[in-house]
């Protein structure tokens, strides 16, 4: 039993760490690159387009993984990964900026769908008294894989290893990239399956999204030590942005 769950929770793991790792590491590798062309605009609108789905979409993310196995929506968003890591390393390696904003886009609306999916089976998987540990440990590794991809990305940029017509960097950080989405789409395919929960008073589908998510978080403040997370959780995510930037 010990040994099923420790390979269940290093699938989930693999697949959180992974995506989150690819979604730093090549977005900070594209604004890297596009300040050292003289493209500063770029970082403002690759920011913006990068969480721009996590405004519009989260109320629908949650609300699919609410009404479908969370697990088929995980291989979706990995799926959906790979696709936009495919063609943002085609952009990156032929400065294609339009490819690279719409990865970037893509990159967030995997991210929007994903999360809500993998978090949301972890009670369904383990036991009701490893929940906060799983939970504790999934974002400890998340943060480091986010660190990493930042701190990697200026690192990958900058190898030279090859004597190539594109820069060898932008190799690096192309094929490094989909790579990962491979490994991370391997992860979500051995997570398990569990039936969605029927119940009968399922929420009507939230046509309004943002909206939507605005009146849950109103009606969340009732719980005032949840909304104080959300708060500082929304708070320092907006610090380490423009940080970034």
């Amino acid at each position: 039993m010990a040994g099923t769950l420790l390979k269940q929770a290093a699938a989930l793991g693999a697949s959180y760490t992974l995506g989150t790792f690819n979604d730093n590491f090549f977005k900070q590798a594209t604004l890297l690159l596009a300040l050292s062309l003289g493209y500063s605009g770029f970082q403002a609108w690759g920011t913006f387009l990068f969480a721009l789905p996590f405004v519009l979409f989260s109320a629908w993310a949650g609300w699919l993984a609410d009404r479908f196995p969370k697990k088929y929506l995980v291989v979706a968003a990995k799926c959906l990964e790979l696709a936009a890591m495919l063609a943002g390393a085609w952009g990156i390696l032929s400065l294609n900026w339009a490819a690279m904003l719409f990865m970037l886009f893509c990159m967030g609306v995997s991210s929007t769908l994903f999360s809500p999916a993998l978090n949301g089976s972890i009670p369904e998987i383990f036991p009701p008294g490893n929940v906060p540990r799983v939970n504790a440990l999934f974002k400890l590794f998340t943060t480091v894989s986010i660190l990493l991809g930042v701190m990697l990305a200026g690192a990958a940029l900058d190898r030279q290893w090859f004597d190539t017509m594109i820069p060898f960097g932008r190799w690096l950080v192309a094929v490094g990239v989909v790579v990962a989405a491979v490994f991370g789409l391997a992860g979500a395919a051995l997570v398990p399956y569990r039936p969605a929960v029927q119940n009968q008073r399922r929420p009507p589908f939230p046509w309004l999204g943002a909206w939507d998510s605005l009146r849950d978080f109103r009606r969340m403040r009732r719980d005032r030590a949840l909304a104080l997370v959300i708060a500082a959780d929304a708070f320092f995510y907006c610090i380490s942005t423009l940080v970034l930037l």
